[in-house]
This record gives C-alpha cells, structure tokens and sequence, in this order.
C-alpha cells in the first residue's frame, strides 16, 4: 500500500477522531460530575473571576442603590496546555496494518474529553489549600459560612446525621448583605469505599440508619453520588449543590484552531528519522473555584 500525504492522512485521522468523540458523548456518562462546575470560555487565556465576590441578593430601596465592590477581590485563571497522544509507525500503513489505530483514536478522545472534568476533580480535592476568590482556602473554617465540617463518623446513621447538617448549613449561609443564600444541596462527592452507604441511602426504599425498616425519607435529598479512587482519606467527604446556574467549581477553556476545544494534530516531524508519525489531541483551560457557599467538606478523624 502507498503512504498517503500528510494531509490526507491527518483527513481520513481527524474524521475518525470526530467520530469517536460523538460516540463518546453519547455513550459515556459523567454522573453529575459535569454538573459540579461552570464551563467558561478564556480569553487570553486568562479569565477573570472577580465577580464571584458579588452574589446578588434582594434588598428593601431606600435612597440610592448600593453595589459589591469588586475591587477588593482579585482572582483570575491562566490557562495551562494539556496533551495525549500515539505514534504510528509508517510500516503500519504499508503493510495496511491499522487495525491498532481505530481503538486507539478511541481511547485518545475519552481521555482529553474527560480530562476537563478529571481537572475539576483535582480541584475538589487540593481544596483544603487551593484558594477561592476571597482568598481563603476553598474548603475552610471562615468566620462566616463556614464550609470546613466536623463528620460525626462513616456509618449509614452517621452518614445521614451529616448530611441533615451539610443541608441546614449551607442553607443557612449568608451573602455580604446578610440574606441567607438557601442554596440546597444534593451531590455527594465520596471515597470508592463509602460509595455502596450512599448509594444505599440515596436509592433505599427503607431507611438505612435504623433496624426498624421505616420509610427512607432522605434518598430524595441525593441526586448523584459520585465516587472518586483520588482520595486518600477514605473517611473524608463532600456534599455539593449542583441545581443552580452558577457552580461551586470552574472550568475555564481556550478555543483553539476553529474554534475548537479539543484540536487533534498529526505531526510528521519524526517521520524521516523515526519512521513514524505523532498523533495528539491538545486542550488548553484550567480548573479553579466558584462559590464556597455551595459546598461543604466532612472531615472525619
């Protein structure tokens, strides 16, 4: 078989990319993780988060209208290049030998397609020291509408007790003009290990805390349970509200060529010394935080 041009090849490539991408996206289930954050465009790759120190909240008209001062907050994402790619060697197209190209191109667009959600996740989990746009670490003991909880332990009673008061607390969160948010949560974000209690409360038709086969009134409070193999301390856990339009969490993304989020390249830099072609997907964006207020973390020692 010949060796067809670059263009031709990187043609016939992308389609095949493009197509496993749909599939992909129609296959593949987030599980509410893409639900955890806002998704907005950089420019510059730069974006601009300083409004987050402005909720809006209702107040009574009296003189002249007062506005958050955004001045006192100062956040910002720069955007960050990722990659992940495979090389074809030019053998393999002589002897008409692709079979290994197909699942390949597959694989590659699973994985830069999910790797904005895999950053998120990233966040979620350094956010004991990654700062929020007030400058305090995301998940901290702050003086008002503190996020950082005390767990009261890992068992399904235990577990209900906290998120009774994930729910209380975070309703009972207030904005800079003294109204409470009444943002309600309902994502759990858990260890692989903690996963199957959560499941049971979220999905039980009886309730899982006592001995007694009452009826299980707290499943309605979980929309999603979302289990992660990233955390280390399998006692610790988090309860998100994910049913508004703004976030908790923020992905921030650069279009690329086109317009694209996602750009596939085929690089026939190495093919003269090498043998062998380079293809790659490329994404350039990055994860940070939204509002604290729509987030808690248990902590059990």
């Amino acid at each position: 078989m010949y060796i067809p041009s670059t263009t031709v090849l990187s043609k016939t490539l992308n389609g095949l990319f493009e197509a496993a991408k749909r599939e992909q996206m129609a296959n593949y289930q987030l599980s509410g993780i893409d639900l955890l954050y806002m998704a907005q465009e950089m420019k510059n790759g730069k974006l601009d988060l300083a409004w987050l120190g402005d909720i809006p909240a209702i107040r009574q008209w009296k003189g002249s209208k007062i506005y958050g001062d955004l001045a006192e907050f100062s956040y910002e994402l720069e955007a960050r290049d990722f990659y992940d790619g495979f090389s074809i060697h030019k053998k393999s197209l002589r002897r008409d030998d692709l079979g290994g190209v197909k699942p390949r191109i597959e694989q590659l667009a699973r994985n830069i397609g999910f790797y904005e959600s895999e950053l998120v996740l990233d966040a979620i989990v350094a956010g004991t020291t990654g700062l929020a746009y007030d400058g305090a670490a995301f998940f901290s003991n702050r003086a008002t509408n503190d996020n950082l909880l005390a767990g009261s332990g890992v068992t399904a009673a235990n577990l209900i007790t906290d998120i009774a008061t994930g729910r209380r607390t975070m309703m009972r969160f207030q904005t800079d003009k003294g109204r409470y948010t009444r943002y309600i949560p309902n994502t759990v974000i858990c260890p692989t290990v903690l996963e199957p209690l959560f499941l049971q409360i979220k999905n039980s038709s009886y309730d899982p805390s006592t001995a007694n086969m009452g009826a299980n009134v707290y499943g309605s409070w979980l929309e999603n349970v979302i289990a992660l193999p990233d955390l280390d301390d399998t006692n610790d856990w988090y309860l998100c509200a994910t049913s508004y339009n703004v976030k908790p969490f923020v992905f921030g993304f650069e279009n690329l060529e086109n317009g694209q989020k996602v750009l596939p390249i085929l690089d026939d830099g190495k093919l003269a010394s090498d043998g062998v072609y380079g293809y790659s997907a490329e994404m350039s964006g990055r994860a940070g935080y939204g509002f604290y207020e729509m987030a808690v973390k248990f902590v059990n020692s």
